[in-house]
């Protein structure tokens, strides 16, 4: 099976430097342009599905990708790829929530993978869930391509996994708006790759085949 993963586009979210999580916040021209340019570099991949996080600047771009390709009901929505839920920080600066609750930003800097005293989740509750999420995906459409548009943890928690990595890797794995990162399933289990590519306008996925590899690299010949 392979997984092409899409982060939305740039956001344009109400302050600054705020977390927005799992909440509704619309994506900035920047944001459709670099959404256009992902689906326009995907266009001559083969996919039979494209997924996509429910929340609106991840269907946009999944209906970008969709477009044309006569994939009735596309894009499906997950909940399972939705942004982790930040709970009672959502909206706050990380100065205001030191204001409001002290020690939050502490206890979960000491404990990332269990802490949820926000009352949303942990970074273990969000990795658990989009796993399950792509379990449902690979029962689905064993052994097909599949185009999934989420965020930034989702896609860290699936190349994290694909990589052998734990929760300490998640935050140097750079992942930009707009990017494509492509996970693929052989014998041996996942692998990554493609890490954050970032597309430029009319630009195609470079120097990777669009046919499935067996356990092989699936770059192309130089």
């Amino acid at each position: 099976m392979r997984l092409i993963l899409v982060r939305h586009g740039a956001v344009a979210p109400p302050r600054p430097q705020v977390f927005y999580g799992g909440t509704e916040v619309p994506l900035s021209e920047a944001g459709r342009a670099e959404a256009a340019a992902a689906a326009a570099a995907l266009q001559d991949w083969p996919l039979d599905a494209v997924v996509s996080s429910p929340l609106s600047r991840a269907r946009y771009g999944a209906e970008r990708i969709a477009e044309n390709r006569g994939l009735a009901g596309a894009p499906d929505l997950a909940e399972a790829f939705r942004e982790i839920d930040r709970g009672r920080w959502l909206g706050l600066t990380k100065d205001e929530i030191r204001e409001r609750w002290p020690g939050d930003l502490e206890a979960h800097a000491r404990d990332p993978r269990g802490w949820r005293g926000h009352a949303g989740e942990s970074l273990e509750d969000l990795r658990l869930r989009v796993l399950q999420g792509r379990s449902e995906l690979e029962a689905r459409w064993p052994g097909r391509a599949v185009a999934v548009v989420a965020h930034l943890y989702p896609i860290r928690a699936l190349a994290a996994e694909a990589s052998g990595l734990g929760l300490e890797a998640w935050e140097e794995m750079k992942i930009p708006t707009g990017s494509i990162t492509l996970l693929e399933r052989g014998r041996s289990g996942w692998r990554v790759e493609v890490l954050g590519w970032k597309p430029e306008a009319e630009k195609v996925l470079p120097r990777f085949s669009t046919e499935f590899s067996t356990d092989l690299s699936t770059k192309a010949p130089d």
